[in-house]
């Protein structure tokens, strides 16, 4: 029989995580079946020489992440040309890029390919935080961006915005973000599951089967309602519908004034080939951004 205090790093007090933990021991029974390298409960066996690999290669592109955004933050900052409305919500995109690359992947990586939670309990649910206003910072900004070379393209003789409207905005994206992303930090916590890779030998009748420490979400059941559903629901609007909408809109006003606005006077060949490669250009930015 497993000890009590074995598990006192990581008790929950939480009613829902405490009701979830007894269910699971309760009900937990050996599971010997695999298939595919694919346990029942949809938890993945990963090989040793896989998991090297992998490792390498998130470590780098994490590594390549962080350090190619710091020099865009650098840049923008050292430079007094690059303090461009524009390069100011670029800065912002590379601030997210870096939280994601230091705070999310390396902690989210390990748990996905282990298939447990080794690492302290209070990363648990700031790693996912991190994840979800990385994620809402970036789209939010953006949808910013494609909004601002709107005005400056289809309404070139309107005011533009300054620095300090600038950093209003950001100040806003961010709020927005981090109020989304707050569940998270609320419903991920550290439970107790059963360790299948060695219940089978290690389980027997009327014993506690052998557990391992799992980073979970405990979302609460409202009136018959799982929250979780009105969570992912909500982050579908606020992270891709919504977004979408106004980028494809933004973009598409730009790409019909570019494409069919003339140049006031006679038609030049020499001018209105310069124009054309001009187009050109602005419609491959245009697409590489809407994508």
């Amino acid at each position: 029989m497993m000890k009590g205090n074995r598990y006192e790093p990581f008790t929950v007090l939480n009613d829902c995580a405490g009701r979830q933990l007894k269910e699971t021991l309760e009900l937990a029974e050996p599971k010997a079946n695999m298939t595919g390298g694919v346990e029942d409960d949809g938890l993945f066996y990963v090989p040793p020489g896989l998991v090297a690999v992998l490792s390498v290669i998130y470590g780098s592109v994490s590594a390549v992440a962080v350090v190619g955004n710091l020099l865009v933050i650098i840049v923008v900052l050292a430079n007094a040309r690059m303090r461009t409305v524009t390069n100011y919500f670029i800065a912002n995109l590379s601030i997210a890029d870096v939280m994601i690359g230091c705070l999310s992947i390396p902690f989210q990586f390990q748990a996905a390919l282990l298939q447990r939670w080794d690492l302290p309990e209070i990363l648990c649910p700031v790693a996912p935080f991190v994840k979800e206003l990385s994620v809402n910072v970036s789209i939010l900004t953006l949808t910013v961006i494609s909004v601002d070379r709107y005005h400056a393209i289809v309404r070139p003789l309107s005011p533009g915005w300054t620095g300090r409207k600038a950093y209003l905005i950001m100040t806003v994206v961010w709020a927005v973000s981090v109020v989304s992303s707050l569940p998270t930090v609320l419903a991920f916590r550290v439970v107790w599951i059963p360790d299948d890779a060695l219940t089978p030998v290690a389980a027997t009748e009327g014993t506690v089967p052998p557990l391992k420490p799992f980073c979970h979400p405990l979302f609460p059941v409202l009136g018959g309602t799982d929250t979780s559903q009105l969570y992912v629901f909500y982050l579908v609007i606020v992270q891709y519908f919504l977004p979408l909408c106004v980028i494809s809109v933004a973009y598409a006003r730009i790409m019909y004034r570019v494409w069919f606005s003339k140049a006031p006077g006679s038609a030049v060949d020499g001018r209105d080939k310069i124009m054309n490669k001009n187009k050109k250009k602005v419609y491959k930015s245009t697409l590489v951004h809407h994508m």
